[in-house]
């Protein structure tokens, strides 16, 4: 029989010259060898790839990325570490993003990676860039406007990291300015008016959102066994203080007069009438239980 073709490989081969361990990696693998072959860009530095993997447009002046995306940004991988492709072309030409900025189109061109094109600003810049170039129109206009106020908003409170000095922030129609702990907002009266509308909106959905996330809460903890147990043993606890409570009134200065013990105990320990009476019942039971 013959011997297997792979490099010191003792064994007889059964298919194609191979022995049944590197037949099923051929198979399995496309290889012989464990040890897995480096993409042909392993050994490209950054920039190399950011130009081969695009191409430069001269009508307009942008590079258009035409590799991988995320359905409008380039994507690429190096050295384990997914980025944008146009996050990775500003690090290459001018350093590392400070933290809290985004990489901002000036073209408004989501695949172009050419640097002249891409400049550093927040989120809220972002937003703004695009209102005044009229990509919020109508009721997008007030949506994106309130969100721009809610960017700032944060951005002056620290939250998420992203500090700022200035206290003012102006979009096409609307002045936002912070005095203390008070936001000003001046402008244009029928976008103000439009901005309250769906602010009075959102906070009844937020009210109803609430209210609904309690309920699927209570649902879940009902028909978890365990939660229910923790719950029966707290109020099997709960039942035999108050039946003791009301015993030691009933036996003591009640003289046997039910109805005055349980309006008593329920006076003492500040409970809703029929409460007192459910826990009541529940610490009798289980006093017999316990008894019998």
């Amino acid at each position: 029989m013959l011997r297997c073709s792979a490099p010191d490989c003792i064994r007889y081969a059964i298919a194609k010259g191979l022995c049944m361990m590197h037949y099923a990696r051929l198979r399995r693998y496309g290889r012989i060898s464990l040890v897995k072959k480096k993409p042909a860009h392993a050994d490209e530095s950054l920039i190399q790839r950011l130009e081969d993997q695009s191409i430069p447009v001269p009508e307009c002046g942008c590079r258009i990325w035409l590799h991988q995306t995320n359905g409008r940004y380039g994507m690429l991988t190096y050295k384990n570490k997914t980025m944008f492709a146009h996050r990775a072309s500003w690090e290459t030409h001018y350093g590392p993003v400070p933290k809290g900025m985004n990489v901002l189109h000036r073209c408004d061109t989501p695949s172009c990676i050419n640097p002249h094109h891409l400049f550093l600003g927040t989120q809220c810049d972002n937003m703004q860039d695009a209102i005044k170039k009229g990509r919020f129109k109508g009721r997008k206009k007030v949506f994106a406007a309130i969100l721009s106020i809610t960017i700032f908003i944060a951005s002056l409170s620290g939250v998420g990291g992203r500090e700022k000095e200035v206290n003012t922030m102006k979009l096409d129609d609307l002045t936002v300015r912070m005095a203390g702990n008070k936001l000003l907002i001046s402008g244009d009266p029928k976008v103000l008016s439009d901005i309250c509308n769906i602010l009075g909106t959102l906070t009844d959905l937020t009210r109803y959102l609430k209210k609904r996330t309690e309920h699927i809460q209570a649902q879940k903890r009902a028909t978890d066994p365990i939660d229910r147990a923790q719950r029966e043993a707290a109020f099997n606890t709960r039942s035999k203080d108050v039946f003791c409570v009301y015993r030691k009134h009933l036996e003591n200065g009640c003289g046997g007069n039910k109805a005055l013990a349980l309006k008593t105990t329920r006076q003492e320990l500040g409970l809703m009438a029929c409460d007192t009476k459910i826990l009541v019942m529940q610490g009798r039971k289980l006093a017999r239980e316990k008894r019998g």
